[in-house]
């Protein structure tokens, strides 16, 4: 396991890669962001290299440029930086960084996508009759709308220091059984419990999850990981079909065609990035 690959261990594997290829190397954060870029790259040309975190990947390419490494090409998640960090220059022209929050939000934010990937695995007649007993325009809506709970959270502690962690929150285990709320009770308890460094009380969290819902909805305070633990627990609790979160995963991946990547704007940059330095990257 590499998970805690550090930005100098990472350079040092680049600068060995190098050594023994004249592929264009991509860096990405994950092993997930890995498995939905791998089938449409150029594997004569490029080769993805795993870097275990945002830090690592951004310093491993800067390295890259002092060092004069060439051919070294960074995708990033933007996380909040639009919001915390609204004035932080990209570091160099070798990094890419993704439309949304993660890799995982601009996948799903391709039209279309998450109806064909809900439509694939339960009956449009139930799905459809849910959606119809609500307000939320679409099944996508609907996600982003109860994964928002937390991406505002998210924001708001980043702002205010809370130390709230909000990382891996099963949110799929707090979807009320008939229609698409969540249990803001028992989510603030799971909160409290994995964040042990604030000093923010159970009910204080509860007040700040129902001022949250009469906000409107900014899509890109989503976390991809959110909005799938939505999916998943949308698809097993109200649409009679059991799914792991992985698996949801690896369905979603597969559905993603070159035309969908094409739209995105990761394969724009990308490719530029190619084209300036002679490179290969989209299979075609």
């Amino acid at each position: 396991m590499r998970q805690f690959l550090s930005s100098p261990d990472l350079f040092a594997l680049v600068t060995l890669l190098r050594s023994g290829t004249s592929q264009a190397l991509l860096l990405v954060e994950g092993s997930t962001d890995s498995l939905c870029l791998t089938p449409h790259i150029d594997a004569s040309d490029t080769r993805i290299v795993v870097g275990y975190g945002r830090n690592s990947v951004e310093e491993a390419v800067q390295k890259s440029d002092s060092h004069k490494v060439p051919h070294v090409v960074g995708l990033v998640d933007a996380d909040l930086d639009d919001y915390l960090n609204p004035g932080r220059a990209v570091r160099s022209a070798s990094i890419v960084r993704t439309t949304n929050y993660d890799l995982e939000a601009d996948v799903l934010s391709i039209p279309g996508l998450v109806d064909r990937l809900v439509f694939s695995q339960a009956e449009k007649d139930l799905v459809d009759s849910f959606m119809a007993s609500n307000s939320d325009g679409s099944v996508l809506e609907m996600a982003a709308r109860l994964a928002y709970n937390v991406g505002k959270l998210r924001l708001d502690s980043g702002r205010n220091r809370y130390g709230l962690y909000l990382r891996e929150l099963p949110l799929d285990q707090f979807l009320d059984a008939s229609a698409p709320h969540l249990d803001h009770d028992r989510l603030a308890a799971i909160i409290v419990a994995k964040s042990r460094t604030s000093s923010l009380t159970k009910m204080q969290i509860i007040r700040a999850l129902k001022s949250i819902t009469r906000d409107p909805v900014d899509f890109k305070l989503c976390c991809g990981h959110d909005l799938l633990r939505v999916l998943k627990g949308a698809l097993s609790s109200w649409w009679r079909t059991k799914m792991t979160y992985e698996s949801i995963g690896r369905v979603l991946r597969a559905m993603v065609a070159r035309s969908d990547l094409m739209s995105m704007q990761i394969y724009i940059d990308l490719d530029e990035w190619a084209k300036r330095n002679g490179r290969s990257i989209w299979a075609s």
